[in-house]
């Protein structure tokens, strides 16, 4: 229905990437960001976990987005993120086309 509305599966996603972008991360994703594991997932479409985990003195790899490097922490965007609205995975059809699309080596 909100898809019809926009006019396109695209102008969704775009909306959805849109409204959930934000430059201030919690409390919360500071302490996920900061647990001593090399490994992280998540289903969340937002980047304040990647705010939170401190930048460029800390390396964190985002996959499916940047090539795997396994001395450093990574984390796994199994649905999508609000930097890529095209891959942003709202529906069932969307998720399987997130899996065509989208080659995860870590």
């Amino acid at each position: 229905a909100v898809e019809l509305r926009l006019g396109s599966p695209e102008r969704l996603q775009q909306e959805v990437a849109a409204l959930l972008k934000s430059e201030l991360h919690g409390l919360p994703h500071a302490l996920l960001a900061n647990l001593p594991v090399k490994e992280v997932v998540t289903t969340n479409y937002d980047t304040l976990f990647e705010q939170a985990h401190g930048g460029e003195n800390k390396p964190l790899t985002v996959l499916p987005y940047e090539p795997s490097n396994k001395e450093e922490k990574w984390l796994l965007k199994l649905h999508g993120c609000t930097d890529h609205p095209a891959d942003i995975v709202l529906t069932r059809q969307d998720y399987l086309r997130f899996s065509e699309r989208v080659r995860i080596v870590a």
